[in-house]
């Protein structure tokens, strides 16, 4: 059990903690911390609930490449969010779900070439894809874009 202790601090980035009281801990460390004690008992399954949502913007991003870090094809990781532009570069697919009911399931390629109406207010799209939707309404184009980058480019070919 200590090996894997030590194999998971290293791989997080956390091993210099080890040492320090729980109480004097960040959010972010503590995210970490938690997270690392998940890890250490090797679930199949992670489940993630707003694990952002008391965190700044340094110590989410943190954890969201930790979370890149120990992607696998042998563990699920389910993650629920309010944050969800900052998971598309984790997520394989994205479900949508309001009070029980499943609104959207598709796998997150295909996230920014969805049109949300009926369910933007359920759902926190971020700006650039609201953007994005009424400018390729309006010039008649295909909503095709992954991105801020690929939006940018499309209408460049304007």
């Amino acid at each position: 059990m200590k090996q894997k202790i030590l194999e998971i601090s290293n791989k997080l980035n956390i091993a210099h903690l080890l040492s320090r009281s729980v109480a004097k801990l960040s959010g972010g460390e503590l995210a970490l911390v938690a997270l690392a004690s998940i890890l250490v008992l090797q679930p199949q399954i992670v489940i993630l609930d707003e694990f952002s949502a008391y965190l700044d913007n340094v110590a989410r991003k943190n954890v969201i490449n930790t979370l890149k870090q120990i992607q696998d094809p042998d563990r699920i990781i389910i993650i629920v969010s309010h944050q969800i532009h900052e998971l598309i570069p984790l997520i394989d697919e994205i479900i949508v779900m309001d009070n029980g009911e499943v609104l959207l399931q598709k796998p997150v390629k295909n996230f920014y070439s969805t049109n949300y109406h009926g369910i933007e207010n359920k759902i926190r799209i971020p700006e650039f894809y609201r953007v994005g939707i009424k400018l390729c309404e309006y010039l008649n184009l295909p909503l095709q874009f992954q991105s801020q980058t690929e939006l940018l480019k499309l209408l460049k070919v304007i």
